[in-house]
C-alpha cells in the first residue's frame, strides 16, 4: 500500500511538473493531482523537497533505463548507432519525460541534489557511447572517440530540448550525428 501511494504521488508530481514546471508546483497541486490530501502527501513521501526529489531521481532513473534498454538489445559493435537512432527523434522518445528531465537540468544549476542526479544520468549515456565507440571504431584514437561521445551527448541532449519547443529538426540532428560517427571511420 505504500509503495503504491508513493507510485501515486510520484506520478502526480511529475505530471504537475510538467504541466505547470517545477516551480510553479506546489504541495497543494500535487495532492489535487494525487487526489488526496495535502496531510497523505506528506506522511508518504514528506517535504515538498522530498517529493520532488523522489521525482528528479525517478526522471533520471528512467533516462538511465532507456539507455540500457538500447545497450541490451543491441551488440557492442552497433550500440553507438542504436544510441543514436533511438536517443534522437526515437520511437521510445516520451515528450512529457524530456519535458521534465529539462526541468530537473535547470534546477540543476543551483541545486545539488538535482546536479548530482543529471551528472549521474549523463554520466551513464557518456559511458555508454564510449564503450561503444570503442567497440565499434576500435583502430581510432582514444582521443577522436572521446570527442565524438561529448558531441553526441551533446546532441542527443539539445534535440530533446528543440524537439519539447518544436524546433527540432531530427533528420539534420541524425546526419551531424551520422558525421561524427562516419568520421572515426576514416581515423
Amino acid at each position: 500500500m505504500v509503495a503504491v501511494r508513493r507510485t501515486e504521488i510520484v506520478d502526480a508530481v511529475q505530471r504537475c511538473i510538467v504541466r505547470k514546471g517545477l516551480a510553479a508546483t506546489t504541495m497543494a497541486d500535487v495532492a489535487r493531482e494525487a487526489g488526496m490530501q495535502r496531510s497523505a502527501i506528506s506522511h508518504f513521501l514528506g517535504t515538498r523537497d522530498e517529493v520532488i526529489t523522489a521525482a528528479i531521481e525517478r526522471s533520471c532513473d528512467y533516462y538511465i533505463e532507456l539507455i540500457g534498454t538500447v545497450v541490451a538489445e543491441h551488440p557492442p559493435e552497433r550500440r553507438s548507432q542504436a544510441l543514436v537512432d533511438e536517443l534522437i527523434g526515437g520511437r521510445r522518445a516520451d515528450p512529457d519525460a524530456m519535458v521534465l528531465f529539462d526541468e530537473i537540468v535547470a534546477l540543476a544549476h543551483h541545486d545539488e541534489r538535482a546536479r548530482t542526479e543529471v551528472e549521474r544520468a549523463y554520466g551513464v549515456l557518456d559511458h555508454e557511447l564510449k564503450a561503444a565507440l570503442r567497440a565499434r571504431y576500435p583502430g581510432a584514437p582514444s582521443r577522436d572517440r572521446t570527442a565524438v561521445a561529448h558531441a553526441l551527448v551533446l546532441l542527443i541532449d539539445n534535440e530533446e530540448r528543440f524537439r519539447v519547443l518544436g524546433l527540432s529538426d531530427s533528420h539534420a540532428t541524425r546526419h551531424a550525428a551520422q558525421t561524427l560517427l562516419d568520421s572515426l571511420d576514416t581515423a
